[in-house]
């Protein structure tokens, strides 16, 4: 979420080997976001360098999860959140963000470990 341009990018690049998408860029999956907690850090930290990155997980077909979250809204408006379909519906919303698959969750744990370790690898460069 870090401006393309900037230093923080720089970093990023280069301590992931260039594997690194940008919301402002439009090369992520992800939306260009205002009011996050990076934005808060970068504003109350303005003299230290501050480099942060979100990982972004595939899970299933961008369409079954648009879906999921439009039944979930509905329900929440005017579903009732104690029946059948409630229960199908939150099941869904799950599925759409947290499969069930171990191969799933331990390709996303393995790319948080070496995601982490390439960042403290490049801070020990710097």
């Amino acid at each position: 979420m870090h401006d393309p341009e900037g230093g923080a990018m720089d970093r990023l690049r280069v301590w992931l080997d260039g594997d690194v998408t940008s919301t402002h860029a439009g090369t992520a999956v992800t939306v260009p976001l205002s009011g996050t907690i990076l934005d808060g850090i970068e504003r109350r930290y303005a003299r230290v360098e501050v480099t942060a990155l979100a990982l972004e997980f595939g899970t299933i077909d961008n369409r079954l999860v648009q879906l999921a979250l439009r039944a979930d809204n509905w329900l929440h408006h005017y579903g009732d959140m104690d029946s059948a379909q409630a229960m199908v519906i939150k099941q869904q919303i799950r599925d759409a963000f947290y499969p069930a698959g171990t191969d799933w969750k331990q390709a996303v744990w393995d790319r948080a470990v070496a995601t982490q370790r390439a960042m403290l690898s490049g801070l020990g460069r710097q």
